[in-house]
């Protein structure tokens, strides 16, 4: 989780700083990492800073890689997430004393989105628990926005996940399964329930899809959005995964062949965080017989939003892909690839249509080409009916997202309060 970026323009280490708190936040998550859905739950977060005066923001070690660029941002090298790091900050060092002065001149830390509280691996958990006690310890009021909850069946996981939260002073869970975990966890739970932060978003209404609307006389765009697959990393099943991914790779290159040879689908690619994606668009594209092509995501949310509006059908494996179709009304055939794709599904009411792989489980459908063509054709075929409840749930997300914005102002005026 140690990641540093150095210097970056907008911050400059021996810069005078203002000798008192006000109107400044520190941002940090799984954020910046070339990843699109990232890059989004960012521009949510500063979003939502900006309205409630929050002037000063600083971005911190992967954060401050976003492909996106903030007006007023400063950035910094990730807040020590480890007992060494933090004695190598304590000794000294010019960035990590910056670290702590920018805490320290800051009235919040911000968590915005991403598995945060996920148990499958302890040192993640750590992680958080020493950085959420570091800004504590300057200072800060902590807030964790949208963010998501992970496998927690074993003790020392619940255990981090209580002490994390207890440092919290604001939280709030992007999904109802998360949110139900949590709340069985703690005795006093101060948490509630939101959604994914991109779902504050403002979609402009001429950006909404609806292909049912006109006779196309062009080829309807296909758009497949896949994640990386790191078997031999991540699998606790071994060997057995390697060969799943070969299947299921086999499947999704045979059902685009297919659309594609009816010569009324054109087939397109979308990675999401590059370089790792394509890797895997690499393995497909080479099973494919048809002509496919890519299409890269770039920009702030208004650009994305126009980018991906020119699709007609999404392959929705990656979590943010599902998100952006929903909230533009495009049909989506979701793959579920994880707890947080499974709930997010569950909560659009796409489950009918959707196929189950999860990469590092042995859950999954058998995955052929002509499931995947069957889930497809149902979904094309649904009707406005089902759009109109998908447009009622999205709705209700976005309510639900409001719920961000709360915390973050009730987090600002306890500051100002206990800064008085």
């Amino acid at each position: 989780m140690e990641k540093s970026v150095g210097n970056r323009s907008g911050f400059t280490r021996g810069r005078e700083r203002d000798t008192h708190r006000g109107n400044t936040a520190v941002v940090s998550g799984y954020l910046g990492y070339s990843n699109v859905g990232d890059d989004m739950l960012l521009e949510a977060t500063v979003e939502i800073l900006h309205r409630y005066g929050v002037d000063r923001i600083v971005l911190s070690g992967a954060a401050a890689l976003s492909e996106s660029s903030f007006d007023r941002a400063e950035y910094l090298p990730e807040i020590p997430g480890s007992i060494g790091g933090l004695v190598r900050m304590l000794l000294g060092g010019a960035y990590r004393r910056d670290v702590v002065r920018a805490l320290f001149m800051s009235d919040l830390y911000v968590v915005a989105g991403g598995t945060v509280l996920a148990g499958t691996r302890l040192a993640v958990l750590r992680t958080w628990l020493i950085r959420c006690l570091i800004a504590k310890l300057c200072g800060c009021r902590i807030v964790f926005l949208g963010v998501g909850v992970g496998n927690l069946n074993r003790c020392s996981a619940r255990l981090l996940v209580r002490l994390i939260l207890a440092l919290v002073d604001r939280c709030s869970i992007r999904e109802e399964d998360g949110w139900g975990v949590v709340n069985r966890l703690l005795s006093r739970n101060r948490t509630v329930l939101s959604s994914d932060l991109v779902f504050g978003l403002q979609c402009p209404a001429t950006q909404q899809s609806n292909p049912s609307s006109t006779v196309r006389q062009r080829k309807m765009t296909v758009a497949f959005c896949l994640p990386y697959f790191f078997p031999a990393e991540h699998s606790v099943i071994g060997g057995a995964a390697d060969c799943a991914a070969e299947r299921f790779r086999d499947a999704i290159a045979g059902f685009a062949d297919r659309l594609a040879r009816t010569g009324n689908y054109e087939i397109v690619f979308v990675p999401f965080q590059r370089p790792y994606d394509e890797r895997e668009i690499d393995c497909i594209e080479k099973r494919i017989g048809s002509p496919v092509r890519r299409a890269y995501l770039s920009g702030r949310w208004n650009e994305i939003a126009d980018q991906f509006s020119g699709f007609d059908a999404v392959v929705a494996m990656r979590y943010h892909s599902l998100v952006f179709a929903s909230l533009l009304g495009i049909p989506a055939l979701p793959i579920e690839y994880s707890d947080k794709v499974t709930s997010l599904v569950a909560e659009l009411g796409l489950g009918r249509f959707a196929v189950k792989y999860y990469m590092w489980q042995d859950v999954r459908d058998a995955v052929t080409p002509e499931l995947l063509h069957e889930k497809f054709g149902a979904l094309m075929a649904s009707g406005t009916q089902m759009r109109q409840d998908l447009a009622t749930r999205v709705a209700a997300l976005r309510t639900r997202g409001e719920r961000n914005d709360a915390l973050v102002r009730e987090a600002i005026e306890m500051a100002a309060v206990n800064s008085r």
